[in-house]
């Protein structure tokens, strides 16, 4: 079973592989991480004859490779999901954006009528008071902090 190519920086070796991996004889094991690395990047299959066991390397070589096969269509499947779902959902996103901002503002729009009114407003104060006059002299009793004090509460 062969997946159309395309780029997977991935492949598993589920944990379960481990009793059949462990029959292997060393060489064969480092034969067989190769030759996973061969097929998942390439899709070149090995030359089963250059094994120790050729029929069990073959055996656990296809396993392995169907698992890799499964979780590359996967893959591609969710890749091409994601980019239906991108491009539907990001002018989705824009769209549903420019909405809730035209809502938003229009839901503060009382308010900034309000502000305008206070900005209307003709009165000006025109009350000014120096601090060096409050603070002058102590002939007007203020040359302490809590008669400072007390004059700007009157003030106020």
């Amino acid at each position: 079973m062969k997946t159309e190519y395309r780029e997977h920086e991935t492949f598993l070796i589920l944990k379960d592989s481990e009793k059949y991996v462990k029959r292997l004889s060393m060489k064969d094991r480092g034969f067989l991480f190769t030759s996973l690395f061969a097929y998942s990047c390439r899709h070149e299959i090995p030359d089963f004859s250059e094994a120790d066991s050729p029929e069990w390397f073959s055996l656990l070589f296809e396993m392995m490779t169907d698992r890799i096969d499964v979780d590359d269509q996967k893959y591609l499947e969710r890749c091409k999901q994601n980019q239906k779902n991108g491009k539907k959902g990001g002018l989705a996103k824009a769209s549903n954006r420019k909405r809730a901002q035209a809502s938003a503002s229009e839901s503060y729009q009382p308010l900034a009528n309000l502000a305008n009114l206070a900005d209307k407003d003709k009165e000006t104060d025109t009350d000014t008071y120096s601090v060096s006059e409050a603070v002058s002299s102590d002939e007007d009793g203020y040359s302490d902090p809590e008669s400072i004090k007390e004059a700007w509460r009157d003030l106020a």
